[in-house]
């Protein structure tokens, strides 16, 4: 079950939420009419080993709490998971052998593999709080539209700790993430008419080598 842990990282309590095994949802209030989020994170992943194949780690938005990427019977998820390629881990870093853009509808999900330049990373170990973007862009027209997805582990910045401010500034200021860092279309068809309005930021994390612990979870609309 999720807890909340304490660290102390460069003389200052880190009250973390750590997970293992499961999911957790924080529901947004930015309005209906939004076009472009950012949702963002300062994360760690635990383990000294790689954490080997499945698709453990999934990141984006789902359609209330009730039942999200995880269940069985989701009601609509949108956004990106690790492969089934196996991880990897490299110095400072745990690396997912690939990452998924999906949609996710009750038991069926669509799905296919995005392939990046720089593969976003997760940050490792406890004492280095890396930063992590996605942005999600709203397609307009009659439903179903297509929605842009990226995400950005932010890695040039991930080889020491992030203190608060710097992700705070960094959810504020910085450009489009990742936008010359990927091959592939990262387009995906939405249909929240037909499926439910995606209201929750959904981050699930269904291995077991190794807690993600989750320093501040947040989002701003950038249009």
């Amino acid at each position: 079950m999720a807890s909340i842990i304490s660290r102390t990282i460069n003389g200052e309590v880190d009250q973390r939420l750590s997970i293992n095994g499961e999911e957790i949802g924080r529901t947004i209030s930015i309005g209906s009419d939004w076009t472009k989020l950012r949702i963002g994170m300062r994360i760690t992943m635990l383990g000294s080993t790689a954490i080997g194949t499945s698709m453990p780690l999934a990141i984006g938005l789902s359609s209330g709490t009730a039942k999200m990427y995880a269940d069985p019977s989701t009601t609509h998820f949108v956004g990106f998971r690790t492969g089934a390629t196996a991880w990897t881990i490299s110095g400072s870093h745990h690396i997912p052998g690939n990452w998924e853009k999906l949609v996710k509808v009750g038991g069926i999900v669509s799905s296919s593999a995005i392939t990046w330049t720089n593969t976003p990373v997760i940050p490792r170990p406890e004492t280095k709080r890396g930063q992590f973007f996605l942005d999600i862009t709203k397609g307009s027209g009659a439903t179903p539209t297509s929605w842009i997805l990226n995400i950005d582990s932010y890695a040039a910045n991930n080889s020491s700790d992030v203190n608060l401010p710097g992700f705070i500034a960094s959810m504020q200021t910085l450009n489009d993430v990742n936008a010359t860092a990927f091959t592939g279309d990262t387009s995906i068809t939405v249909d929240e008419e037909a499926n439910g309005t995606l209201d929750t930021i959904n981050i699930a994390w269904l291995g077991t080598a190794g807690n993600i612990e989750l320093s501040d979870i947040g989002y701003t609309r950038l249009a």
